[in-house]
């Protein structure tokens, strides 16, 4: 193990590999999907750093943290992309270079896209990858970080380990920073964005860039490092986890097709003997309520995003809304995934935002609010054409000259809405729980009349759910296109390589049918390697294969006299590709090295070619073929 690689973390841990076959089924395609990734530094065989990534396109593309293939120029050093096999191994037969050119890294967060140019050439074509979601995930969520550990122990079986989200952290703008250099963003848009997940997962070295799940194996992020996090008031945590959250990626990358919530099976907060656990079955069968980590939350206040998502499902859901619908309320965006769901209920004439303000901008529809009574008995009769029968009940805080007096006792004559037990009080003003929330719709179905509240038979017909409408992106048009790499650029040195080992350069596009150039522009200003250099990287990669082509016609020598002669000559040319390399060393730590020391560097190269020459002009291999 080269004891100078830079660990892509700052701590160190302990992790043990689990084997593909022990894995349980929800993590089985993420961990297909993860990927070991190897840096080199451009055009040479020099390991830089080691870590993780994940599939997230059919076509190969690798996700990862863009810390990682960052090298000495400030631009991109070369990557190793190595699969996981079917048994959970690193699998070398499917692995493949991509080079620096084919990184685009995102100007705000640590997050890295690596691109094969010819997809099609692929040693193996990825057994799996994983798409990320479109929501921040909340806090407690359950979570898997899953990757390749950076050390000799292990390293070529994937490692897992688990915990909950700790909580979150939104963008921390520089003040010094002016609004021009955060184009395309403004400032407050950028300082409501989720920039990192706070995890209590250990991350160990190689892990960073590995895919982070949820309990149903959705990518919700990717690994990111263990570090500080520091607070406007200056407050500062200690060491946490954290990870990109795949809203953020999204964000960023929106040429990567996104994932949905599905539905889990088994709810593990709901009792069979809970007086909600019926209507919870029954929509459960049919496909409603999603949910993570197995929850229902039956006690949590539902929210006007969840009520209405459900009505409009019930509905028959918002398929014809898709990335070119126009975003009608300014806190919905179409990264929101219940975007398309208040875009139908807009058209409804369901939700008309605060103030009635929907077909104008601004205009909010508060979707994490929370919903009342009084709000969702009027919402169920807009949204289903309900009409009040002629039997109603009435209600004592529900006064005959208030707003929802009508709603409330419509809803209550069509058993819906009932009061509390042994009271006259319905509670309007009352925020609805999800349990409620359930129930109320499933009575709606049971189709009953006050004051026959109890006596409708329980076999109900419920629609089955609709497929989940997925926006792909905040700008669809611009899935499935490949993003902007820094090979759409061509760039020419403007200043010599200065004492500080910086040089100025200046780029040009070359290349314009990619997306989002922005992505992609190479720095003003780039580190650089003193004169001669080149050079020397040349050398040094020659070196390195005349001594593999002289072992290997060594090993093939019959006669006992020439091959040890040959070992001298192998060997004085070991010796001297050795002094060579760190002459290497020396020159790049000095930017006036060969100034002083250049007519030593010559000298030794004159020297290697003379010793390679008399190895393959020896007897018994003169005639053999040099790599």
């Amino acid at each position: 193990m080269n004891p100078h690689l830079p660990l892509t973390t700052l701590l160190l841990v302990t992790l043990v590999a689990i084997p593909h076959s022990y894995a349980t089924s929800r993590i089985d395609n993420a961990t297909l999907s993860t990927v070991s990734i190897e840096t080199y530094e451009p055009g040479t065989n020099t390991l830089t750093a080691r870590g993780s990534g994940i599939f997230v396109h059919e076509d190969g593309w690798v996700l990862t943290n863009k810390h990682l293939p960052e090298g000495f120029s400030g631009m991109f050093d070369d990557v190793k992309i190595i699969p996981t096999g079917e048994d959970g191994e690193a699998n070398m037969d499917c692995s493949f270079k991509v080079e620096a050119g084919q990184i685009v890294g995102s100007p705000l967060a640590d997050i890295a896209l690596i691109i094969p140019d010819r997809p099609f050439m692929l040693p193996c074509k990825p057994i799996s990858y994983l798409s990320p979601v479109a929501t921040v995930v909340p806090t407690g969520t359950n979570v898997t970080v899953i990757g390749y550990p950076a050390t000799d122990i292990a390293s070529g079986s994937v490692t897992v380990t688990t915990g909950k989200v700790a909580g979150s952290s939104l963008y921390e703008i520089k003040s010094s920073l002016k609004d021009a250099d955060l184009l395309p963003y403004t400032r407050e848009d950028l300082e409501q964005r989720t920039q990192y997940l706070k995890m209590d997962v250990d991350i160990g070295a190689g892990n960073s860039g590995g895919p982070v799940i949820d309990s149903l194996g959705r990518l919700i992020g990717i690994a990111s490092a263990i570090s500080q996090i520091k607070y406007n008031d200056g407050a500062i945590q200690d060491f946490v986890s954290i990870a990109i959250p795949s809203a953020e990626i999204l964000n960023e990358f929106p040429e990567i097709p996104s994932d949905s919530y599905t539905t889990e099976t088994i709810l593990t907060d709901v009792s069979e003997h809970a007086w909600y656990a019926d209507a919870v079955q029954k929509f459960q069968e049919a496909g409603y309520l999603r949910s993570a980590n197995s929850l229902f939350r039956p006690g949590d206040n539902a929210t006007r995003a969840e009520f209405i998502s459900f009505i409009i499902d019930l509905l028959g859901g918002a398929d014809d809304i898709d990335g070119s619908s126009p975003e009608s309320f300014s806190d919905i965006s179409k990264r929101n995934e219940y975007f398309p769901h208040f875009e139908k209920a807009g058209q409804l004439g369901l939700v008309k935002g605060a103030g009635n303000c929907y077909g104008t901008l601004p205009c909010n529809a508060n979707p994490d609010a929370s919903i009342n009574r009084a709000e969702a008995s009027i919402l169920l009769l807009r949204a289903f054409d309900l009409q009040r029968t002629p039997d109603a009940p009435t209600f004592t805080d529900a006064p005959s000259d208030a707003w929802f007096t009508e709603g409330i006792e419509a809803s209550a004559s069509l058993c819906i809405l009932r009061g509390d037990d042994g009271t006259a009080a319905v509670r309007p003003a009352g925020l609805m729980n999800r349990a409620e929330m359930a129930v109320m719709l499933y009575r709606l179905h049971q189709d009953m009349n006050y004051p026959a509240c109890t006596s409708a038979d329980t076999e109900i017909s419920i629609p089955a759910a609709p497929s989940t409408t997925t926006i792909d992106n905040a700008e669809s048009d611009v899935v499935g296109q490949i993003p902007c790499t820094q090979n759409a650029w061509k760039c020419m040195p403007k200043s010599t390589c200065s004492r500080k080992l910086e040089q100025m350069q200046w780029c040009e596009l070359v290349l314009d049918e990619c997306s989002n150039t922005r992505r992609s522009v190479p720095p003003s200003t780039i580190k650089c390697l003193p004169g001669g250099l080149m050079g020397m990287i040349e050398v040094v990669g020659h070196t390195e294969k005349i001594l593999k082509r002289m072992e290997e016609v060594i090993l093939e020598m019959e006669d006992e006299g020439q091959a040890k002669a040959a070992l001298k000559l192998k060997k004085q040319y070991q010796e001297q590709s050795e002094d060579y390399e760190s002459k290497f060393e020396s020159a790049k730590k000095y930017s006036d090295y060969m100034q002083w020391f250049g007519d030593d560097v010559d000298a030794l190269e004159n020297e290697l070619k003379q010793t390679e020459e008399l190895f393959f002009d020896s007897p018994g291999i003169k005639g053999k073929f040099m790599p």
